[in-house]
């Protein structure tokens, strides 16, 4: 598709750059909140110098999914991204791989589309772009899959004497299912220290304990903790080192501090690679029987800049890079207190934004670009853990109220940063990819439901974990037995027969018997029932897949019938339908357009599509509009 069909509008290439700025999860019911009480002055002020709306996000709305629209201007059924994870045809439904490497992705970006015509992009951490998808343009990583990323050496972890809620004692959970490796944990015990030499001065007999460090490649590095005191202050400092030799001390931090940066070489392949991290020492009782030590996300110190020298540049300039970090994953479990979580959530995210923030003037004053896109995920990771905390009634409201608004003043002073470096003549869109709403029932286990009916055959008895108070259980999979399967949910949202001549192990056969089971299923979910308030039915659409395409829902890699849930009866975002408004958040987007061009201080009545964004950009930069863009362009916001 062209940008001009024999005619130019008049708004055509007005803008000489542009700026998109992705904050993930973000709504317009919080940006409004916090703008009004003086939180967000940059958001505030591009607000009221442009145009605000909501926004239809593709279906479903996940991240991978609306990322790739925005970027396209094209839905899930037609860029392909129609999940987290990718199942692709004629492989096993238990196989699937993350849906954010860029390659998933068949629709043509923003980004191409301007580097067709000269234009310059730069890509700083805009997830779902990696491996790199430009031709010449600069990039600054781009996978960012919010459980994990393919470039790191080693995801976070945390190392505790305390318990685990839900687990045996001495157990540790590692990951989840493939192929989305979450957060480590392990269970430590302080111990008498032995053999150590070059032991600071302790007042206290020294203890220790070992650090199983493991990497996604498998390997395992034993580090040593010691742990020494002074008498009037108990045990209080912490020592790291890889042998038992104080004096070549990795790290040396008291309680509630950070370490400095440690760079260590690890294995990663079939080579050795170089990679940053850094600890935290969470707690630390004055008589030693509480410790929890916690450990950034490893990354490698080159290989995810294009060019590749470009790391080493930002490195030296920035500081390491810390793809992932902030994920409240110990409060899951009872590891930490609600004001611990707070601190060690608020702390990571404030490296991250002064990280990207820093790495954006550097870009921005000494590269050169015509096009920056940039995402940020640290509203969608405080969502996903404290938005449930503006509950009035809520124990943790106050607690995870100022969360929430300092994820949001962090998001703004990214956002200030960045206006920092860009004219008048520069178009600036900022949009998130889905809203987000509170929890407010159970989630409904519909794999559980299709073997209550006879659908479905697991391999592993139903899990029974008694929880200690306040306590969330870690991640159970359970396997399926496809022998004896005929339809079964191996995405969000899907729900796929077993199809033989599809599916290698297959048994439904097609025709007839196909139909009856998609039949069986949709008679299943219009009849389920929330488990929190079994007088409500649980799902708020259900369809064949061939009735899904109005929803721009279609092709090869979706399930044979598509569910999504009443996000007041589910909450959060994955697995709800995209326009569904909560007692609490909402699954709306939100966009703002400001810049040459766009009309001052208005917001618009009615919601835009996230395909609308891609198209209307490209028409106020002056280039060819994405060639598989299905959106809108949105004349009404012009002047």
């Amino acid at each position: 598709m062209s940008l001009v069909k024999g005619w130019v509008p008049s708004v055509a290439g007005v803008a000489k750059k542009a700026v998109l700025i992705g904050l993930d999860s973000a709504t317009i019911d919080l940006l409004q909140r916090f703008a009004a009480e003086g939180v967000l002055s940059h958001l505030r002020q591009l607000m009221e110098s442009g145009v605000t709306t909501e926004a239809f996000s593709s279906l479903p709305p996940g991240t991978s999914i609306n990322w790739n629209t925005i970027a396209t201007g094209a839905h899930a059924g037609t860029h392909g991204v129609v999940a987290m994870s990718i199942h692709q045809p004629g492989g096993s439904l238990d196989e699937a791989e993350s849906a954010f490497f860029s390659y998933h992705c068949r629709a043509e970006r923003i980004w191409q589309a301007a580097e067709r015509v000269g234009k310059k992009p730069l890509l700083l951490k805009y997830t779902t772009s990696w491996p790199p998808t430009t031709e010449k343009g600069i990039q600054v990583e781009g996978f960012s899959d919010p459980d994990w990323n393919v470039l790191a050496i080693a995801p976070r972890c945390a190392y505790s004497t305390r318990r685990m809620a839900g687990l045996p004692e001495g157990a540790h959970t590692v990951t989840a299912a493939p192929p989305r490796t979450m957060p480590m944990g392990f269970q430590v015990e302080l111990q008498p220290a032995l053999g150590w030499s070059n032991v600071p001065p302790s007042d206290l007999d020294a203890l220790e304990t070992t650090l199983p460090l493991t990497t996604t490649y498998g390997e395992r590095q034993l580090l040593h903790a010691l742990v020494i005191g002074t008498q009037s202050e108990g045990y209080d400092r912490v020592v790291v080192a890889a042998s038992k030799n104080a004096e070549a001390a990795l790290a040396d931090f008291r309680v509630d501090e950070w370490s400095d940066w440690v760079k260590r070489e690890f294995a990663a392949g079939t080579g050795r690679q170089e990679g940053w991290l850094r600890f935290k020492l969470i707690a630390l009782s004055p008589d030693g029987s509480d410790f929890l030590l916690f450990q950034t996300q490893i990354f490698p110190t080159t290989g995810w800049t294009r060019p590749d020298s470009l790391a080493a540049e930002l490195v030296e300039q920035v500081g390491p890079f810390q793809e992932l970090g902030g994920m409240n994953f110990p409060l899951w479990w009872g590891w930490t207190s609600a004001e611990e979580s707070e601190k060690l959530f608020v702390e990571e995210m404030e490296y991250q934004v002064d990280w990207l923030s820093k790495a954006a003037e550097y870009l921005m004053t000494h590269k050169e670009w015509d096009l920056l896109a940039t995402q940020w995920h640290g509203i969608d990771h405080m969502d996903h853990s404290f938005l449930d905390c503006l509950d009035l009634d809520h124990e943790l409201h106050e607690l995870g109220t100022r969360v929430i608004r300092k994820t949001y003043e962090l998001a703004d002073r990214y956002v200030g940063e960045i206006l920092k470096h860009i004219d008048d003549d520069t178009l600036v869109v900022v949009t998130s990819d889905h809203g987000h709403a509170a929890r407010r029932g159970a989630w409904l286990d519909v794999n559980a439901l299709l073997e209550e009916r006879g659908l479905l055959t697991f391999k592993d008895p139903a899990p029974s974990l008694r929880l200690e108070s306040g306590g969330y259980a870690p991640p159970t999979i359970r396997r399926i037995d496809w022998s004896g399967t005929k339809a079964a949910v191996v995405h969000d949202g899907y729900v796929y027969v077993n199809l033989r001549g599809r599916e290698p192990h297959g048994i439904v056969e097609p025709g007839d018997e196909y139909g009856d089971v998609v039949e069986q299923v949709v008679d299943i979910l219009e009849d389920a029932r929330s488990p929190t308030f079994p007088d409500k039915r649980y799902c708020e659409v259900v369809l064949r897949k061939e009735e899904a395409e109005v929803l721009g829902l279609h092709g090869d890699m979706m399930g044979d019938v598509v569910f999504f849930a009443k996000v007041r009866l589910k909450g959060s975002h994955h697995g709800n339908f995209h326009a569904s408004r909560a007692d609490i958040g909402s699954l709306r987007a939100v966009t703002i357009f400001s810049g040459p061009g766009i009309k001052r201080g208005v917001q618009t009545q009615r919601a835009i599509n996230l395909v609308d964004i891609a198209p209307t950009m490209a028409v106020l930069l002056g280039i060819p509009i994405p060639e598989h863009s299905e959106g809108t362009i949105l004349w009404g916001i012009m002047e």
